[in-house]
Order: structure tokens, then sequence, then C-alpha cells
């Protein structure tokens, strides 16, 4: 029993080296995560004894188990645990070294294999295990104690307002948007667009608007806080954006004597004692703390095919996949399920919060909008529940690939998203107006920061090619009683809010600011101002707008975003009817779209439109393709098929809202020829089935095709095998995610075909790896055999009979994927809502 005991004391080391210090290394580092969840000392430190201990404990009770039952299979389950979290412990380690899955694994086994050996055989294994029992208590202390993280668990109580004089306590309203450059809304005469952007014009016309405002820094972190304190961000001091660490803040200054209305978003400036939060801790919240502390340790341990599939860790702090569960109705079965988007709440509340008082009010918003991931149109409405970066690009850090259609169409993707931007803002100009708070109000809209767009560059991080698209962001300052507009062409920074605040309310303060007051029109003008990340730069360095003349080329200005498109090739066939075009026969090119389903029963009033269309073409033979869309008989767009993700052509494209009508609406993709009599237009091989599937009494089914050819849906898996690994609701669709392969040809399922009693509903292909089922099957011809498909839910009305999902390997073998129970209760929870 004493050797049992050692091993379940080793344990505690093992689960500290695999589990704990990554997480405490990491986070040690980024104190933002916390703060961005609002996470309280409880939580901490509750985050530190799970990592630190709750996990050994659950494997010491298995163990114990086990024992109690046989003493032998004991210690084999000891070994196995081991291995297991001696193979993590070393695959982070290997992942750094090699960029190959099969060699991460087969390093990783090996290390881990001859470890297990050692410790199993050689006493000084085991005894160095035993000498590293302190590290149990060690890691969660340091991280404690010796990180920034010690100051949220042992924040310090000051007196948490100033007695400041105000002598004109007008109400202020601060809007503060995210990832936001000047450029998308301007024309090409450097004007606001006000075709597009109706709510930024008007706000011009009667406020200050400095089209040569800038950022202090490109991080959201040190931006919010240079905002409210008046303070530039200083290199290598490292501050947590928190009350504790800014005391003296716009909040603080007016906690005396104003009602604060504040919703923040990855910071924690205003001190709770003084803050209406408007996102306030719930259960959700502590939800979201741990789903997204997996996601980063997922990115830390898993293969690097596999971190492909992971929400991005570069785009913010919090709500990795964007989203948080929810249910309205108390529905715990659903709430596991069901994710609603979270950006859009955010607003809706601090809008609802807008109302008269006879105390003076601060309204202060910081949301991530238009900040990605992209899927709101102009109007509010989704057209992707995807929570990932926007095809063509890697990685903040590794920046944009130079695939020009790509960018072209997540730039489309950001117009879109700042266009639902200028919705709020109108909204909130008729509250304001509605509560009789407007006229009198200072009224400050501004960014954090820009984002850039440049081929082979970095979408947030500064250098000399993107510097000004990062750097210049918009800010509109309203003085209260304001009603004509003017342009000020000073360089303004981040940091002259709160000088500019303080000025209009005639505060009393003595604290020390960097910031340079805006309403002091003969104030210190600026030559050389510094960037955090940049340094010291002049006028020059970011003088006009260098992606300006590339977006008028590209998307062209004044015309409505619901009809905006993205110019590609042969421009000259967009608004083309078909019966006006030479087009010829279907061309040797098969279409792999998942999503190319989605037009059937189209509400352009649903809160959801399917407007987001991609795919990719096989049989190429290396060829890059040009491709004309079409809908319902009228050429909406063109473009250049693009390298991405392996394959060679692949396309993505944000279509126009005026290209759907009510009902049923036909896309088709064609292939752009040119020949000597003029532009060809053949249309792709979609691969489509027309099926249906019969049932008989002893359980079986058949496949019926429209020829009248049967085929026998295979209940074993020896000819075919795949599996549904999760269902989600996300929005109005029901995700299915799995994967399937035919076992005898050796390659992925041709289709998946998804059936509401005999009829078939939707269709979707494989076509995104799963190198677990390529190394299961020891076939790499089976690494892209997952499918993830979005079915609509109004895809299931009306229509009698159970749901099955049929995996089809051409018309030659057909197998049944088995539905969970959970899986199933969940789509009859969700139809009979519908």
């Amino acid at each position: 029993m004493n050797k049992s005991y050692m091993d379940c004391l080793h344990l505690f080391v093992f689960i500290s080296f695999a589990i704990a210090q990554p997480i405490y290394d990491l986070l040690g580092k980024y104190p933002e995560f916390f703060v961005a969840h609002s996470a309280t000392p409880g939580l901490i430190v509750s985050m530190s004894l799970i990592l630190s201990f709750g996990f050994a404990f659950l494997l010491i009770f298995a163990e114990i188990a086990i024992y109690t039952i046989n003493k032998k299979a004991q210690r084999g389950v000891h070994l196995f645990f081991v291995f297991v979290l001696a193979a993590i412990v070393v695959l982070p380690l290997i992942k750094k070294i090699t960029i190959s899955d099969l060699s991460v694994v087969g390093i990783s086994g090996f290390v881990a294999l001859l470890f297990t050996v050692l410790y199993s055989r050689l006493q000084v294994t085991r005894l160095f295990i035993t000498l590293l029992l302190p590290v149990t208590l060690i890691f969660p202390l340091w991280f404690i104690f010796g990180t920034p993280i010690g100051r949220l668990v042992f924040p310090q109580v000051d007196k948490v307002y100033s007695e400041i004089e105000i002598k004109n306590p007008v109400p202020i309203v601060i809007v503060v948007f995210d990832e936001f450059s000047t450029t998308a809304l301007l024309d090409s005469k450097v004007r606001i667009d006000s075709v597009r952007y109706p709510n930024f014009a008007a706000l011009a016309s009667e406020a200050l608007w400095f089209p040569n405002a800038i950022t202090v820094s490109e991080s959201t972190v040190k931006v919010i806080p240079a905002i409210v304190s008046g303070m530039f961000p200083k290199p290598g001091v490292k501050l947590m954006p928190t009350s504790t660490d800014y005391p003296k803040s716009l909040f603080t200054m007016l906690g005396g004597q104003y009602e604060l209305n504040v919703s923040e978003v990855n910071t924690e400036l205003c001190p709770e004692q003084l803050c209406v939060k408007l996102n306030k801790a719930s259960d959700q919240s502590y939800y979201l703390f741990f789903s997204d502390l997996f996601v980063i340790y997922k990115h830390l341990i898993f293969l690097h095919s596999w971190t492909n599939e992971l929400p991005a860790l570069d785009t913010q702090w919090a709500g990795f996949y964007e989203d948080i569960p929810t249910s309205t109705s108390g529905d715990t079965q659903m709430s596991k399920y069901t994710r609603t988007p979270q950006k859009s709440e955010q607003l809706k509340t601090f809008l609802s919060q807008i109302r008269s008082s006879a105390k003076p009010q601060l309204f202060f918003i910081h949301t991530l909008l238009p900040h990605i991931p992209y899927g709101y149109l102009a109007t509010g409405q989704l057209y992707t529940f995807e929570h990932k970066l926007p095809e063509g690009i890697l990685s903040d850090k590794e920046g944009w690939l130079g695939e020009k259609p790509l960018i072209a169409t997540a730039y489309h993707r950001y117009l879109q998203q700042v266009g639902y931007v200028d919705r709020f803002l109108g909204m909130l100009k008729k509250e304001l107006i509605s509560e009789a708070i407007y006229d009198d109000a200072l009224l400050i809209v501004m960014a954090d920061h820009g984002v850039a767009f440049e081929p082979w560059q970095s979408r947030r991080i500064a250098n000399t090619v993107n510097r000004r698209e990062i750097l210049k962001i918009p800010m509109f300052v309203k003085y209260p009683k304001q009603k004509k507009g003017e342009i000020d062409n000073r360089i303004v920074t981040s940091a002259d809010i709160l000088p500019t605040i303080i000025d209009v309310i005639k505060a009393d303060v003595s604290w020390k600011l960097d910031g340079i007051s805006l309403a002091r029109k003969k104030g210190e003008i600026r030559e050389i101002f510094d960037f955090t990340e940049l340094g010291n730069l002049s006028e020059r360095d970011i003088a006009g707008f260098s992606r300006l003349k590339w977006q008028v080329e590209n998307f062209g200005e004044r015309t409505p975003l619901d009809s905006l498109i993205t110019r590609g090739p042969f421009n000259e066939l967009v608004g083309c009817d078909l019966s006006s075009l030479q087009i010829g026969e279907v061309a040797d090119l098969l279409l792999r779209s998942n999503n190319i389903n989605h037009f059937q029963n189209i509400n352009i009033d649903d809160h959801f439109l399917p407007l987001l269309f991609s795919g990719y073409i096989e049989g190429a033979n290396g060829r890059k393709l040009q491709l004309a869309v079409e809908i319902n008989d009228i050429i909406w767009l063109t473009t250049n098929a693009s390298q991405w993700n392996e394959k060679e052509n692949y396309f993505s494209v944000l279509l126009p809202k005026v290209a759907l009508q009510k009902g049923e609406n036909r896309v088709r993709v064609y292939e752009i020829e040119q020949k000597r009599k003029g532009l060809l237009l053949r249309p792709l091989n979609e691969n489509r089935k027309n099926v249906k599937l019969k049932s008989a009494s002893d359980g079986s089914c058949t496949l019926v095709f429209a020829n009248g050819k049967e085929l026998l849906v295979d209940k074993t898996r020896n000819n075919m095998d795949g599996y549904l690994d999760w269902l989600v609701v996300d929005g109005e669709m029901l995700v299915f995610d799995g994967w399937s392969a035919d076992l005898v040809e050796y390659k992925p399922a041709s289709h998946i075909l998804f059936f509401k009693g005999e009829k078939l509903i939707w269709q979707g292909a494989p076509d995104y790896k799963r190198e677990g089922v390529s190394k299961a099957f020891n076939s790499p011809a089976l690494s892209v055999s997952g499918y993830r498909t979005d079915v609509p839910l109004k895809a299931f009305d009306h229509r009698s009979g159970d749901v099955n999902i049929i995996a089809l390997s051409g018309e030659k073998r057909a197998f049944r994927i088995h539905i969970k129970d959970e899986h199933k209760q969940l789509i009859q929870t969700v139809l009979k809502r519908q």
C-alpha cells in the first residue's frame, strides 16, 4: 500500500507539469484574461485549486476504486496515467521543433513510453518524482504571489472616488468602438460616405470630426486606460487595465457626483463600488471562463492540424467562441447546446439603460465592434455563425497571405460590420433625444485602434507599411449645445479625451496628464508623438490613408451596403442576365460547397441571411480559376479562386442582400473562359444527389435514386464507418460535426445526406481535416474525412418522420451514422419550439 500511496502523491507532480504549470505560465504573463472575464479573487483561487489539486484527486479516486477491486490492475492504470501525462508534458516542446503531426505524436509517444518504463523499473526515477512534490504548492503560490495576478487576488482598497469640484456637470456619453480604421468611413474625396454611413455623416455635421486622430497603442488594454486616465502607456511598464493600477481616472473623478452607467469589455477600470455595471458576472460568465480556459489549454497541447479548428486566441481575451450558452426558458438541455449573439446583446442592454435623471450621468460603452469575428450585416442581421478569423489570415502575428480575393472578401465583411456600428449610432442618438439628453450632452465617439488589410502584413501589429491603418481612428466630439459640425485637422490622440472632459465640465483636477484638451483651440500642437509600439512618429509618418484608393477601386463609393459587391475579374459580367451571355456545357470541375444549400427557403426579414458563400473546386489540374456567381439568372459578382487551407481553388464571397428574393433562390457558380468570340461561362458540376430514403419494417433502409437504382444502407462498420461527434444549435442552424469514410476504397465519403422521414432535406460532404481518422485507419487518404454541416432549422419544418444521417460513397456504398439519444432529444426539443 506504501507504493500505491506514493503513486497517488506522484500524480500531483505529473498534473502540475502537464496541466497546471503551462496554464500558470501563460496566464501569469497575460492577466488580461482574468480582467476580460471579470474574474473575482475567489474565482482565480478556485481555478488554481482545481488545476493543481482537483484533477489529481480525480485520478487518485479512480486508482483507489480500482485498487479495492484489483491491486494489480491499479498498478497498470497508474502507469497508463503516467504515460499520458508524460506525453502531454513533452508534446508542447516537440510542437516547437516540428510542424509534422506524425512526428509530434511519434516523438512524444516515444519519450513518454521511455519515461514510463524508467519510472516503473528504476527506483531513482521514482525518487526524483518524489523530490519534485513541493512543486505542487510552489506553482500555484508563484502564480498568485509572483505574477501580476496577485494584484487581482489582493487588490488595493483605496478611496474609490476623488472629492473634485465640478462646476458644469453636463451629461457625458462615450462610445468606444474596437478595431476600426478611419478609412472605412471615407469616399475618394476623404469625406464621410453619407450613403453607406448616414449616421456617422450626420454626427460629423454637428460635431467636431478629427480625421487625423490617432491611437496611442495597438493594444486595447493599453488604449482604454489611456482614454479614461489621460496618460500615455509607458514602454516597459506592465499595468493591468483595472482600477487598482489606474486609481485616477474618469470614473473615480466623477464617482462622487455622477451616476456611472458603464459597459466594459476586457477591462475593469470602473470600481465596482461606483459603477452600474451593464455586463455583470453570472453563471454563464463562469461557464464562459472555464470554457475559454479549456480553449487555451487545447491550443497548448493539441496537434497543429487540430489547433487550426480551434477559435483564434489573438482576437480577444474572452468569448473565444464569441457567443455564450444561454437559455431563456430555463431549459438546461437547450442551454447546453445553444449559443446566442453576445455583441448585439451588449448594445441592446446599453441602449435600454439610457434614461434621464436628476443626477448627472455618464454613459460609457466599449464594444468589440466592428472587431472580428465578422458576422453582422449593416441591418443587424447575421449571415454566419462561425467564430473564427476570416479566410486569408493566419494570425495577428503572421498576418494576411497574399491572396487578394480573400482579403477583399474579409474587407467586405468588415465594411458590413461598420455599417452595423453606424446603425447602432443612429439608435443611440434616437434614445438620447427621446430622453432629452442629446442637446446638453458631451458626446464622444471613437475607436481604440485601427485594423489593416495589407497583403503579407499583420492585421493588428503596426509596422512602417500598415501603420496608417492601425494608428488612425475615427474620433468625433460633440460639445453641449453644439449644432454645427467642423473638421479639425490637428493630430490628436486617445489620451486627449479625459483632459477634454475636464475642460468641458470645469473640474478642478490637479493630476498630471499627458493628454491635451481638444477644447483648447489654440493649445499645444503636436509635431512629434509617441506610439507605444513604434516609438516617436512625425505628422509625415501618418499622413494620408494608405488603403483608401484600394478601397474605392474594389468597392466603389456612395453605394448602399445592401447592394455592395467586391469587384472581381471581368466585372462587365456583373448585372448581366444569363440569356445575354454565352453559356457552355457543364465544366469537368466539381464544386464542393456546404452552404450552397442555404438558399432554398429565404425570408428576407429573418435575423439570419446566408450571404457568406464559400467552397472549392476539384479537377482544375493546377489551373487558377476565374469564377462568376449567378443568383436567379443574374450574374452578381466575379472572383478569382485562391489557394487556401491546402485547396488550390478556394473561394469565399459575400453576396449582396438585394440579390436574394423571398422563397426559393438558385445560386450557381461558373468558370469564366476567354474565347475568341468573347467570354464563355461554363457551369460547375455541383454533384448534388436526388434521392429518397425508404424504410422497411425490419429496421433496414434503402436509398432510392432518381434513376430508379436502389442501394441498401449498411448497418455494420465493415465497408463504411463514421460518427456524429457533436451537435449544437447555433442561431438558426443545427450544426452537425463528425466524420465518415469508405473503408473499401479508403477515401472520405462523397456525400453526407440528411433525411426527415423519407425526404432528403439537406446534403453536404466531408471537407476538413480529421487527422485522427487518418491515423486510426493508417491511411493518409482519409485525412480530409471530417464534415461540419450547418442545417437551417426551417429545413425540418412540417415534415414527419425521424431524422437520419446517411453517409454515401458514390452510388456504391451507404452507411447510417448513429445519432446519440441526447442528440435526438435535442433535435426533438428544437423542432417542437420551431
